[in-house]
């Protein structure tokens, strides 16, 4: 499963690649780590698109499906619940006329865990030390 950040600008920009998990119809992937600003740039409604492929040892991967979701609607999982997307193929959606999906994504555990993020400012006032060198044809100034 590949997990992308849409942009501001539409772009997709790749945020996480999960393992291969080979020969298994219901595949449940390693817990992983990504940080929020790389996940939706720390904006909890930003889409996240998100691709389902099947392994294929000649290279040639089939795609199972896609959905789209944010950070929202992922932190709706409380105990006990658990949040589902339907895997949609549109390729299939257009062709099949009962077409429902083509699986379904289960997230069964988040964790959010807070981290500080801490400023310039932060850094100058705990004692930090900074050394500055701007050098140009015959001089250097030293701050």
């Amino acid at each position: 499963m590949e997990i992308y950040r849409i942009n501001d600008d539409g772009t997709e920009q790749l945020v996480h690649r999960t393992e291969v998990i080979k020969n298994n119809l219901n595949p449940v992937w390693e817990p992983f780590k990504v940080s929020l600003i790389s996940l939706c740039s720390c904006d909890d409604e930003r889409k996240l698109k998100c691709l389902v492929w099947d392994y294929d040892s000649r290279g040639k991967h089939d795609f199972i499906g896609e959905f789209y979701t944010n950070f929202k609607e992922m932190q709706k999982i409380s105990s006990g619940n658990k949040v589902t997307w339907d895997c949609i193929n549109p390729k299939y959606k257009l062709k099949k006329k009962n077409y429902k999906n083509s699986g379904l994504v289960i997230l069964s555990d988040l964790k959010v865990r807070l981290h500080r993020v801490y400023s310039f400012l932060d850094y100058i006032m705990g004692g930090c030390q900074i050394h500055f060198t701007v050098s140009g044809n015959s001089s250097a100034l030293h701050i």
